[in-house]
């Protein structure tokens, strides 16, 4: 059933924005399928109640409020508890395009629109944060989805709506940060952003095996895939990474101090990608980038006469996330630990070194030590000689000595045997 082919559609879609005719759609073809009713039939049932014989007597009350709240309690019970396991939010914007749906036709829906979720202070989510989202994601695919995300500021409908094509050429220059050019949906705005080393070695893995599979991939063709259950391939969507940072938040949230008190409070899962958008944003504030750099790659729109788009060469870009990439990368807390080690191995090798040295030094000036205590003791030996002479006896031997030093220095014949023997 299409719900865009009832008279009854067109009618409310009426005059509204494409993008409101979308979610008025989706959210009129949810809520018949659920009941196995079309828009016709439902607004017969709210204006004259249910038909003769209807095992749903409920319904006789206020069919309209009656059908919205069993929707409603639908889309928020958990998937694996038979409901659709929606957050608050998306319900209650459902539950209000319904409610608009019957007014239009006059049926009347007292009931309140359910309140959202009460909002949670916003994780503040950090590169070893995101190494643990890496770590518990099912594939190379997820793995390269979270850092694209995180690296490069994207949220999940601008990641589906990603070619491979627009990163292509600096997959083979081997670029590195790489560029992607891209318009953001939300704010119509065409800019760049850029991921780092661990993003494009993540795509790099999830593209090489998805070739190996499926052979050579097209630049039209999408940079993330999706496999159905029948096999056929198409474009990832954002309900599906949605699915997917479900299961990896049940997988290893507990083990993020950041998050692991809000969850279970909340629909709403704390390791959602906009979340890793918003981090980008924070580390950016951080390492103290230029704002119009951080406005421009996260895509948002340009400020009156655009004042942040001048100035914003491709090298100058490059060279401000260069700053930017050692606070994003998963790997740099490994590294610096790496450089610590080696920096301390390196100390340790220098100190033994000069240990060696002063030991070398010690066994000389040992040795020193030792030829000044001989000569010392051969001194003492010869001035207690002298103690025991008579005066007579050492003007006789210093006249001798005295004839001989003047023998030595005249005779060269004597000097050089005496150099021989010495």
């Amino acid at each position: 059933m299409d719900v865009t082919s009832f008279e009854e559609f067109e009618q409310w879609a009426s005059g509204k924005a494409r993008q409101t005719r979308y979610h008025y759609k989706s959210s009129l073809q949810k809520f018949c399928e659920f009941h196995g009713r079309n828009p016709r039939e439902l607004i017969a049932e709210a204006r004259e109640g249910p038909e003769e014989g209807s095992e749903a007597p409920w319904l006789e009350e206020n069919a309209a409020e009656q059908r919205l709240k069993e929707f409603y309690s639908h889309l928020v019970t958990p998937e694996d508890e038979g409901g659709r396991g929606v957050s608050r939010n998306s319900a209650a914007t459902y539950f209000r395009h319904i409610k608009s749906f019957y007014s239009k036709f006059g049926c009347s829906v007292d009931v309140e629109t359910p309140p959202a979720d009460v909002a949670n202070e916003r994780p503040e989510l950090k590169a070893p944060d995101v190494r643990k989202l890496v770590s518990a994601a099912p594939g190379p695919r997820d793995r390269a989805i979270i850092l694209c995300a995180f690296q490069g500021g994207m949220g999940p409908t601008e990641i589906c709506r990603l070619d491979y094509g627009q990163v292509e050429k600096g997959l083979e220059r081997d670029d590195s940060p790489l560029r992607i050019n891209k318009v953001r949906k939300k704010s119509k705005v065409r800019h760049d952003t850029w991921i780092g080393r661990d993003a494009i070695e993540a795509v790099e893995a999830y593209l090489n095996e998805r070739e190996r599979k499926e052979g050579k991939i097209d630049s039209e063709e999408p940079l993330f895939a999706k496999r159905g259950k029948t096999g056929e391939e198409g474009r990832m969507t954002p309900n599906l990474i949605q699915r997917v940072m479900r299961g990896i938040r049940d997988s290893c949230g507990g083990e993020i101090e950041e998050v692991e008190d809000k969850l279970g409070k909340s629909s709403q899962n704390p390791l959602s990608l906009r979340y890793l958008r918003k981090a980008f944003g924070d580390i950016c504030d951080e390492q103290k980038i230029g704002e119009k750099y951080k406005e421009y790659w996260m895509g948002h729109a340009p400020p009156y006469r655009g004042a942040y788009s001048g100035g914003l060469s491709r090298e100058k870009q490059r060279e401000e996330y260069r700053r930017l990439e050692k606070a994003l990368s998963i790997t740099t807390a490994t590294e610096d630990m790496n450089n610590r080690i080696e920096r301390l191995q390196r100390r340790l090798g220098e100190r033994e070194e000069r240990i060696g040295k002063l030991e070398e030094k010690t066994e000389r000036l040992e040795k020193e030590l030792k030829g000044l205590k001989d000569l010392r003791q051969k001194e003492l030996k010869v001035a207690r000689a002298f103690a025991d002479l008579e005066d007579e006896e050492v003007e006789e031997m210093f006249e001798f000595t005295s004839k001989l030093y003047e023998l030595i220095r005249k005779d060269p014949e004597i000097r050089e045997k005496i150099r021989e023997k010495s």
